[in-house]
């Protein structure tokens, strides 16, 4: 597949340490994502999901490209307020 053909997404996550143990992680440019999960790890995987199903939601309300296959990408960068 030529690069040419690939469309990238970049989002941006907020991850935050809750007050009461646990993670938080918003995404700015997508209003509703707002997730929480025990660990870090738990909270980057709940939040990639649902940036995927963002992704998957906007591909099925766009009409079909005419000729070539469009790969879909991402790419997460992530923003912590985390206290070590």
């Amino acid at each position: 597949m030529k690069k040419h053909d690939m469309k990238m997404h970049n989002y941006t996550v907020i991850l935050e340490q809750a007050a009461g143990g646990g993670y938080s992680a918003v995404v700015p440019t997508v209003p509703d994502i707002k997730v929480c999960g025990k660990t870090l790890k738990e909270t980057k995987g709940m939040v990639t999901e649902a940036i995927e199903c963002y992704i998957n939601e906007q591909k099925a309300n766009e009409p079909p490209p005419n000729k070539h296959l469009v790969e879909e990408a991402q790419n997460i960068s992530y923003l912590t307020n985390i206290k070590y």
